[in-house]
């Protein structure tokens, strides 16, 4: 997988003042100069979303549960992985010394307590013992030699490391006890690097460690400030490159200062002359304007050539009207090219809205056809030979800009606040729609409900949409146990076990279970197991993600007065049971038929009473309720994104 390298030329910043702060400085003043750290930072989080693909569809990946355990017991733990659903990749940030790594570490946090900051974890860690200085000619001396060692051990600097230890034990529940003691501190590096893996930290900060050895297909980006250089260089940057999946296509080399030469030198002589084509991705004009040749000799039209050719060949007014199979295959060909130009270019900031050249509306039209005939050329898995043999779909990368539930009822609420006449609204419902794969079979149900709303009905479309979803999940899965005769109480429970795991178990006990009584040795068995979990693989897809992802904002009520405390009384809630209210809905929520998470009853309650608990930070209303929902259900590690039911 090759490497994205942003330089000077392809970084922006606010102003000419601000990139000078950052680039082309070589003096140790400057370089740790705070207001330099904090231009850098901003830039690290005014971009991560977008560095590392925040917004990309989810895909699923196995997850460390008892890191704790692993950590304690070494080899004689086994690991115990599950399945898990996640977006978007994490980072490391390399500085050039422990003095930098704290001051990045303190900016970071500082940044991230302010209002409407990210909501990102970060983590350091540095040794600060004094060592012999190993200098080497691969790149692994000078400031390559991580922990500023031949230095007497610094006591501020493992005050400030025991404090952010301190703050990374407290992401935990239950919280951690590591510490800067030898063993402890073993114990913390393999939790972090444990943790790195599982994407439970967005950005990691060190000064030497993890910038060798470390693989974490997770790890999509490298923020650089420090001098990297030959083999150290290349090693550094191949943290960021194990292939995952379509999504991540290329490893993220984030540069804060001048390394141009000095990775062009570690290629020459680890590499060839050409290698840079191999290794490096191309600039953004040869993805853009030019075109490029691959290793393999082959030509890739730029992306203006493509998008002139999509408008001028296939008008989207003219797309109902294409008939033949060559004409369609073209098209398929066609956009799947762009979606791959696009997934790359992705990588540079550069290619901005205007850059697109095609208006986003227009684009999700277009990628509503791309999924029609995706659907139309998809032959059943029974069928030997395949229509779409000689074209290839590029369906996740159709994904990566997913719609979700949450966006599309912000939509219908639009449009219901507009007393359900803005026909553009509904127009705009349907094109999303269409052009998201994870979302079509979810369109008889997003329509119906539609249909259903008046002006007056549909005030709060949240709560609306639960109750009808409920009644929808219900009724489709009686009618799918009445037609299949299959057991209710166990088909429930199979059912629920696979909305937990994210998919239908195909083979086992728990599908044999639930089927009517049959001869297992006639060949009607067979079918009859097999259609039953087509039918079942539908429903989860269908109910999937429309409920728990989404978070419709109340309109606050008016107030005729409004009285201004310094210290506002009642304004902060200290117990869930002081207010019945609050925990009447909490249960409610904890008894739904379908599961629910502690982030979910945090979004809730924070939504309906936020303004009666004006004073209450996010972070407060998450450890109240994470704690209750814990002692009430006693799960002490009871997961905050894990999916639960409780019935008191």
């Amino acid at each position: 997988m090759p490497f994205h390298v942003d330089y000077s030329s392809t970084m922006r910043m606010k102003s000419d003042v601000d990139r000078k702060q950052v680039w082309g400085i070589d003096t140790d003043e400057a370089l740790h100069d705070p207001r330099r750290i904090r231009i850098v930072c901003q830039y690290i989080l005014d971009h991560f979303a977008e560095k590392t693909k925040q917004g990309a569809d989810s895909y699923t990946f196995n997850r460390l549960t008892n890191v704790e355990e692993v950590v304690k017991k070494g080899k004689k733990a086994e690991e115990q992985k599950r399945k898990e659903k996640t977006r978007g990749f994490n980072s490391i940030l390399a500085v050039d010394s422990v003095k930098s790594a704290i001051m990045y570490y303190d900016e970071l946090k500082r940044l991230l307590d302010e209002p409407g900051a990210p909501d990102l974890r970060i983590a350091t860690i540095f040794t600060f013992h004094a060592n012999e200085e190993e200098v080497d000619d691969w790149g692994m001396g000078g400031d390559e030699n991580p922990e500023d060692v031949g230095k007497a051990p610094d006591s501020q600097s493992r005050e400030a490391l025991e404090k952010s230890i301190d703050d990374y034990n407290h992401l935990w529940e239950p919280n951690t006890s590591y510490s800067t003691d030898s063993e402890q501190f073993q114990s913390y590096y393999k939790d972090l690097s444990l943790r790195m893996k599982n994407k439970e930290i967005d950005i990691l900060i060190v000064v030497g460690m993890f910038l060798t050895g470390f693989d974490a297909k997770t790890l999509n980006t490298l923020w650089v400030d420090k001098n990297l250089k030959l083999h150290g260089l290349l090693q550094a940057y191949s943290r960021t490159n194990r292939i995952l999946n379509a999504v991540k296509n290329c490893g993220n080399i984030v540069c804060f200062r001048n390394l141009e030469d000095a990775t062009n030198e570690s290629l020459r002589i680890f590499g060839d002359e050409n290698a840079a084509g191999l290794v490096f991705m191309k600039s953004f004009q040869e993805y853009y304007e030019k075109g490029y040749e691959d290793s393999r000799g082959e030509w890739h039209r730029p992306y203006k050539e493509l998008i002139k050719l999509l408008l001028s060949q296939f008008p989207v007014e003219q797309m109902a009207n294409i008939l033949d199979e060559e004409t369609k295959k073209a098209f398929i060909r066609l956009i799947s090219e762009i979606l791959r130009v696009r997934n790359v270019l992705n990588a540079f900031d550069d290619f901005d809205e205007e850059a697109e050249i095609i208006d986003k509306m227009r684009f999700e039209d277009y990628k509503g056809w791309y999924n029609t005939y995706y659907e139309e050329f998809r032959k059943p898995k029974h069928e030997s030979e395949s229509i779409n043999d000689d074209i290839e779909f590029e369906m996740e990368l159709v994904k990566q800009v997913q719609v979700n539930i949450h966006y599309i009822l912000q939509l219908v609420q639009k449009y219901h606040d507009k007393n359900c006449e803005d026909k553009e609204i509904i127009v705009q419902i349907r094109k999303q729609v269409e052009a998201s794969p994870d979302m079509r079979d979810k369109r008889d149900l997003i329509e119906k409900f539609i249909e259903r709303m008046t002006p007056e009905k549909g005030k709060d479309v949240g709560d609306d949409w639960e109750q009808y979803i409920e009644q929808e999940k219900k009724k489709q899965l009686d009618a799918i146990i009445k037609d299949e005769d299959l057991d209710p109480r166990k088909t429930e429970a199979f059912m629920k076990r696979a909305f937990a795991d994210g998919y239908v178990t195909e083979t086992g006990t728990g599908i044999a279970q639930i089927l009517p009584p049959v001869n297992p040795f006639l060949p009607e068995s067979g079918e009859k197991k097999q259609t039953v979990i087509e039918k079942l693989k539908a429903y989860l897809s269908r109910f999937s993600g429309i409920i728990d992802e989404y978070v419709v904002e109340k309109r606050p009520k008016v107030q005729n007065t409004v009285q201004i405390q310094l210290v506002p009384d009642g304004s902060k809630l200290h117990d869930v049971e002081a207010d019945d209210n609050v925990r009447s809905l909490i249960h409610n929520m904890m008894e739904l038929y379908e599961g629910t998470t502690i982030l979910r009853i945090v979004a809730e309650c924070q939504k309906e009473f936020g303004e009666k608990y004006f004073s209450m930070s996010r972070k407060e209303w998450h450890h109240l309720i994470r704690d209750y929902v814990r002692d009430v259900t006693e799960r002490p590690n009871l997961q905050e994104e894990e999916m639960f039911r409780y019935v008191g």
